[in-house]
């Protein structure tokens, strides 16, 4: 009965960070350089908005706020999921690396080719996690892959990336200043056409996050046990890694670097809801999603017209949490 109890109370918990991350998506609608009332923005689902309010929303806020859910989604399941792979509570697509060689070959897309499909740039970012995971990954083994040489492998590999995606950024002056604000972690100016260029990548990479849940619930019993379990545990490990891989990809095409929700958000979820992936995967995601909508609404509502990129109060918050997690780590 008591764990029951505890099940029913961490789906309840899931539903209303879901009902929070609608708030705040309705929110962000309506707050900016022009302040619209909530009205307004309810108003836009029923064509009752006066036509301002209909053309500020649906063409400027409403696409903008679906790309914040989605690449806080992909990042916080993504830090889930390395997590959950690595066994150590320290990992993050930022933090091994796996961000900055997506970054990397958005950047050469967005700078070398900046007319192509919206399509492609998910697809160069995911390219460029894959070749920076496989780089990691085949330096870190060692008979096996051990989680603190894969993290310490993974900052160094991030570093040169870092790099040579500065050198590209020098290589086209043309285009540094919106180069610049999006490597920062922003949704500025972004709309409907960078929208339908991601969100089916995304959505199909969520869902398939999700379908590893029980598979990494195994895993993390260790490689023995999974493997008395029927599972092969490197081909499984690889194919997780992908997924993981796809979703950081995902993200970083469309938003930057949002820095730190990969490493919060499945921390908070598993502090709420326990230790099953089942559970930690959704409320992950949501709680990412979360998290950006909410970095990204404050961020231009803080200095308007001015705005801050969202990936700045991230990072704000996820250091001081990150020297936290430094500190019950070293414990």
């Amino acid at each position: 009965m008591k764990s029951l109890i505890q099940l029913n109370r961490s789906w309840w918990l899931i539903l209303f960070l879901f009902v929070l991350m609608l708030v705040a998506s309705i929110a962000s609608t309506a707050l900016g350089a022009v302040k619209l009332s909530l009205y307004d923005a309810f108003a836009v689902w029923f064509g009752d908005a006066s036509p301002q309010a209909q053309f500020i929303i649906e063409e400027m806020r409403l696409p903008r706020t679906f790309i914040a859910l989605l690449a806080g989604g992909c990042l916080a399941m993504s830090g889930g999921i390395f997590q959950a792979i690595t066994r150590n509570s320290l990992a993050s697509p930022d933090l091994i690396g796996i961000s900055a060689g997506a970054g990397l070959g958005a950047v050469i897309l967005i700078l070398l080719a900046p007319s192509s499909p919206p399509g492609l740039l998910p697809l160069f970012a995911f390219a460029g996690g894959l070749l920076t995971a496989v780089v990691i990954y085949l330096l870190a083994w060692q008979k096996g892959v051990e989680s603190t040489r894969l993290i310490l492998i993974g900052i160094a590999v991030s570093s040169v990336c870092l790099a040579a995606r500065d050198a590209v950024v020098l290589k086209a002056p043309d285009e540094l200043d919106s180069a610049l604000f999006w490597l920062a972690g922003s949704v500025w100016g972004k709309g409907s056409e960078q929208l339908s260029g991601v969100w089916i990548w995304a959505v199909a990479l969520l869902g398939l996050g999700l379908w590893t849940a029980r598979t990494l619930n195994v895993l993390q019993l260790g490689d023995e046990t999974a493997k008395g379990l029927g599972i092969h545990v490197e081909r499984t490990r690889l194919l997780i890694t992908a997924i993981g891989v796809g979703l950081a990809g995902c993200a970083v095409a469309v938003a930057g670097n949002i820095g730190f929700v990969g490493l919060i958000a499945p921390h908070m979820a598993r502090l709420l809801v326990g230790s099953d992936m089942k559970k930690i995967l959704p409320a992950s995601a949501i709680l990412g999603a979360l998290l950006t909508v909410a970095a990204d609404t404050v961020g231009r509502v803080l200095i308007a017209p001015s705005e801050i990129p969202a990936g700045i109060f991230t990072s704000l918050i996820g250091c001081p949490y990150s020297l936290w997690l430094l500190r019950l780590e070293r414990r």
